[in-house]
């Protein structure tokens, strides 16, 4: 019983001799940078193994002296914050920052109720947002009519095209 092995098609054109070389030229640069990341990734896990018992006993100890500057802060609020919200130390800044505002519903109320009360007590505080149909643009470009409407109301729709290499495995 004979062994069946895939064949290369035999290259036609100078065209395709050309690509096919261009192709494994690519492929062999691809393996390449490959390996380097491995290679580098091996190092990168090495060093940090090597460094992880000392960072490990570090970072409690880096947030217990975090609590404790948090802790004198807050207890001498009054006195260290009275003209702005921060203090300069020889070691860096220490303050208070207002953090971004957010809102919640409370419990049992969903957005929809709470749309419609604000709707109809105080419809200013509803915003409406009006935007272009992309997906409804994009399907209906082959309609009749459609370019000359596109050119009435000022669109255009650009579809590139993207060169892709998907080497084998």
């Amino acid at each position: 019983m004979t062994k069946k092995t895939k064949s290369i098609a035999a290259v036609q054109t100078q065209e395709q001799h050309d690509l096919e070389l261009a192709v494994a030229s690519f492929a062999q640069k691809s393996a390449a940078l490959t390996q380097g990341k491995v290679a580098l990734n091996n190092e990168l896990i090495s060093t940090r193994d090597k460094h992880q018992p000392e960072l490990t006993q570090l970072q409690p100890q880096r947030d217990n002296a975090l609590t404790d500057v948090q802790k004198i802060a807050e207890t001498h609020r009054k006195r260290l914050f009275v003209r702005s919200k921060c203090v300069k130390t020889s070691f860096g800044v220490v303050g208070f920052r207002k953090k971004r505002m957010t809102f919640s519903l409370k419990q049992g109320e969903t957005t929809e109720t709470v749309l419609q009360k604000l709707k109809s007590r105080r419809p200013d505080l509803v915003a409406t947002k009006e935007v272009i149909s992309k997906n409804r643009l994009y399907g209906a470009r082959n309609d009749e009519g459609f370019r000359q409407l596109m050119d009435e109301v000022g669109i255009q729709i650009n579809e590139d095209e993207n060169f892709y290499i998907k080497l084998n495995d």
